[in-house]
């Protein structure tokens, strides 16, 4: 049985929200103790839902969130968990505000390596109006600040199909002076835009020991409009891919839009594609039939979940043959998938 760690307990006051939308996913992690499920490795949340600690991948239409391990790695703190784990907000003005348990995870391991650790979320069909709303805390900042990202996949739950980033938190890597006060003097990742903790010089507390260097981050709150997957069913993945630094935080998982029953949805007809040979050594030829005019968009993916090819072609229409080059991808199974107006389709290929 996974075990709850707990840092802290409290009372949440949740906040208004509007009334005109419907609660799509909602998660707090909040209570006194969570039950059992019906096996070792489901806890049912004080709000109701099932979290599960393995992860068969490949489910559609899943209501239950995972919480899974894939770094594998010991924490340096034999009370954190393995994979995401229930903690005390980490800020004392939290607690205040009345924030109870978070969900918290590690990046401090023996040895030092790097967190690969996946919240994911059941699936929802996304309405035009969907928003997702959640808060995030590190433990530190800047010194040993953690980061993660937010993701999405419109096919599975498996890791592999979360291809489209919608949020990045940036991490700590390096310092080009001494211990400072000032962010100017550090360094975070990924490169590029992205949400650094404490940077603009909110959300955060001065530390026991009165450290500016280590200012405790208090919880943040964040939204990202989901309309771009309007019409589709999609899971949200919190993802802790942080090398070597602390501990971050999330909580108030939310996701507010126009519930869509199941039984009223009319599915877009996916496209239909072939792709060979299977196994591929050089190339891969995909032949698929469009009977209006479309762009067309493929892409590879790995099974880490990392784009590693792509090919876009516009006003496409009739019978067509595509050629997309493998020969420098290193050998395994990818995913390759075709989206056109007319829906998308995924295939999976052997790369020899």
């Amino acid at each position: 049985m996974k075990k709850i760690y707990f840092l802290a307990l409290g009372l949440f006051a949740a906040g208004a929200v509007s009334a005109q939308n419907d609660t799509l996913i909602w998660e707090n992690f909040n209570g006194e103790s969570w039950t059992e499920g019906s096996t070792e490795t489901e806890l049912i949340t004080e709000v109701g839902n099932t979290i599960v600690y393995e992860l068969s991948p490949g489910a559609t239409g899943d209501d239950k969130w995972y919480n899974i391990d894939l770094d594998g790695l010991t924490p340096n703190n034999p009370n954190q968990g393995n994979e995401w784990f229930r903690a005390l907000a980490f800020a004392d003005q939290d607690s205040v505000d009345g924030f109870d348990a978070v969900f918290a995870a590690t990046s401090w391991f023996t040895p030092f390596a790097q967190a690969n650790n996946w919240l994911v979320t059941p699936s929802f069909y996304c309405s035009s109006d969907a928003v997702l709303s959640w808060y995030s805390a590190s433990f530190q900042t800047p010194l040993f600040l953690d980061g993660y990202k937010v993701k999405v996949s419109t096919l599975t739950n498996d890791p592999s199909d979360f291809t489209t980033t919608i949020f990045t938190a940036k991490e700590f890597v390096t310092r080009t002076a001494g211990d400072s006060c000032s962010f100017g003097v550090y360094t975070f990742a990924p490169s590029g835009a992205g949400f650094v903790h404490g940077q603009d010089g909110t959300y955060t507390e001065p530390n026991t020991d009165n450290d500016c260097t280590r200012l405790r981050g208090r919880l943040h709150p964040h939204s990202v409009n989901l309309s771009q997957f309007a019409g589709q069913r999609i899971y949200i993945a919190f993802v802790h891919d942080t090398d070597d630094d602390n501990l971050i935080s999330v909580d108030n998982i939310l996701v507010k839009g126009t519930f869509v029953d199941d039984a009223s949805i009319n599915e877009v007809n996916n496209v239909s594609f072939s792709a060979y040979p299977n196994p591929a050594t050089d190339f891969i030829t995909l032949g698929f039939q469009l009977n209006a005019a479309s762009d067309v968009n493929i892409r590879v993916i790995d099974n880490l979940g990392r784009m590693v090819s792509a090919k876009d072609l516009t006003n496409q229409s009739g019978n067509n043959s595509v050629t997309v080059d493998v020969a420098n991808l290193a050998a395994g199974v990818y995913t390759i998938s075709l989206e056109t107006a007319a829906g998308k389709s995924t295939k999976k290929f052997v790369k020899k």
